[in-house]
């Protein structure tokens, strides 16, 4: 169930609960987050995200935001990375 739920791009660092309701074949998403952050951290969000952490943890729409944000942000420096590399190795 969890790799069910990390193909359909969930964060592997929220829990998150699956239920299979199989009359219906539906399932539901129980999310609870329970995170420590540090005030550095908190800055480092709201510069970054405009949402502190109470925010993101609470609102799965936010949290998916951002997650999608950070996906194409690591995505975008490994292909910068890639082409770095490939001028280095010339």
């Amino acid at each position: 169930m969890c790799l069910f739920a990390l193909c359909l791009g969930y964060s592997i660092c929220d829990t998150i609960k699956l239920i299979a309701n199989k009359p219906k074949g539906w399932f539901t998403i129980q999310s609870g987050i329970r995170m420590n952050y540090t005030p550095k951290m908190e800055k480092a969000m709201q510069q970054s995200h405009n949402m502190g952490y109470a925010e993101y943890s609470r609102k799965f729409d936010k949290r998916l935001t951002v997650e999608k944000r950070r996906q194409q942000e690591y995505e975008q420096c490994k292909h910068l990375i890639a082409e770095i590399d490939n001028q280095i190795h010339k």
